[in-house]
């Protein structure tokens, strides 16, 4: 394949990398989830799937030595163990499209049919990474948290759930190992007067019918033994013991039971912020917490008079001037309209609208893309300057030649091969950091509200 192949009214654009430059615009255009992702690459020659490990930390050490047991060639000093690990995997997946540029159907404006049906491309494959990305962290970050479903009727042993995620696997050494008798996982029971129960889960079953409201969520059975031994009520919220937080209006103990007049505050953020800190999670680059939320979560900051107070009397503040906040009290705040609203109804019958907000802390979520593409440009030829070839951003677009007979078909494609990773923090326990929570996952706060 080479420029010269393409029809005489293309090869001027493509020499002069009109192509490339159509990406870029495409996917610079799409910033939030992927935006906040870190990027390492993932080499070839290792299979579909890479294992990474993370070190843990010993725990400080308050006591002095016993001056009497300083004796022996250990001294007094008993060996610790291995230093604790938890490991998170990449497996590989391909996504790509294609679409069919027909050069005899409009020859007046070739170029133009061009240049539009790259940047289509371009924001397709760069909102579908996107996708991806938003729909890692919340997996993970959405996990340990459900409610309970009347029908078919809880028991003590088997309760039917909104939502099994985040029940599927529990850390052992340092590895996600399906629940199991072996290796169970607990969970407590939640109602209006608080802790009801524990209950031991060691195995789960999902629907064959997803009935789920959440956002990715699959409804399923959890069956264990709970204690005391009792049948959960339905409506109440089932919250595994390492799961992450999720913060809600008015602290309602499930999506369900969030009311009409439930709406984002600013202490919220606060509350999620002070929540990243304490276990220690670091910041964005640029020294903040990241925010993604729609314009609705936003609008509805600036009606909360804890914003207001801290901005009264200043109607020339550029927050009030261009009606955006973009850094406040450690936070920056990202507008996007890719964050997850949830039609549905709740535990009084009425029809809702559920936004979650979102504060990431740095490595909530990691995407790996596959070093092969690089590779394959080298085998075939090409650099990722080529006019027909282009390399961006981890994506792959090719501009394939006319090959029909008539010579009037240009293929534009685009192709992925990656992943994204959800590392966990579950050596982060209260040794190492006094006010670390015991969940998994620490690095991101979902906020639930209805707007």
């Amino acid at each position: 394949m080479a420029i010269q192949n393409f029809p005489a009214a293309m090869q001027v654009v493509l020499q002069t990398h009109m192509l490339e430059r159509e990406v870029e615009e495409g996917l610079d255009s799409v910033v939030a989830f992927r935006m906040l992702m870190q990027v390492e690459m993932i080499p070839t020659g290792i299979g579909e799937t890479l294992t990474k490990t993370r070190k843990g930390r010993r725990a400080p050490i308050t006591n002095p030595l016993d001056i009497a047991s300083k004796t022996g060639l250990d001294s007094g000093i008993t060996q610790q163990t291995d230093v604790p690990f938890e490991q998170y995997s990449h497996t590989l997946y391909q996504y790509a499209a294609s679409v069919d540029v027909d050069l005899m159907q409009d020859t007046t404006t070739i170029a133009r049919t061009f240049t539009m049906q790259a940047r289509n491309n371009a924001v397709q494959s760069g909102q579908s990474l996107e996708r991806l990305a938003r729909n890692a962290i919340f997996d993970g970050y959405m996990g340990g948290n459900t409610r309970v479903l009347a029908s078919p009727s809880p028991t003590a042993t088997d309760i039917h759930v909104d939502d099994i995620r985040g029940f599927i696997n529990v850390m052992v050494n340092g590895v996600l190992t399906a629940v199991s008798g072996s290796h169970p996982l607990t969970a407590i029971e939640y109602g209006s007067s608080g802790a009801i129960r524990t209950m031991t889960i060691n195995s789960v079953v999902a629907d064959g019918s997803n009935i789920s409201t959440a956002p990715g969520g699959i409804s399923g059975t959890l069956t264990g033994t709970t204690s005391p031994s009792a049948a959960p009520l339905a409506g109440n919220a089932i919250v595994a013991t390492n799961a992450p937080v999720i913060l809600r209006s008015f602290a309602r103990l499930t999506t369900a039971d969030l009311q009409v007049s439930d709406i984002f505050t600013f202490s919220l953020v606060q509350d999620a912020e002070a929540y990243l800190r304490d276990n220690g999670v670091p910041t964005k680059p640029d020294g903040t917490y990241h925010l993604t939320l729609d314009n609705t979560s936003m609008r509805q900051i600036f009606a909360d008079p804890q914003f207001m107070t801290l901005f009264a009397g200043r109607d020339q503040a550029a927050e009030y001037r261009d009606g955006q906040i973009i850094a406040l009290v450690g936070v920056t705040f990202i507008p996007t309209t890719e964050t997850f609203v949830t039609a549905m109804t709740n535990s009084a019958s009425i029809p809702i609208r559920v936004r979650r907000p979102i504060l990431i802390g740095e490595e909530c979520a990691i995407q790996g893309n596959y070093q092969g593409l690089v590779s394959f440009l080298s085998n075939i030829g090409l650099d990722n300057l080529s006019g027909e070839v282009a390399l961006v951003d981890g994506v792959l677009h090719i501009a394939r030649e006319p090959l029909s007979r008539l010579k009037d078909d240009v293929a534009l494609t685009w192709t992925w091969i990656g992943s994204f990773a959800q590392p966990s923090d579950a050596t982060a326990t209260t040794s190492i950091i006094p006010t670390a929570s015991s969940a998994m996952y620490k690095r991101a706060v979902i906020m639930e509200h209805v707007g």
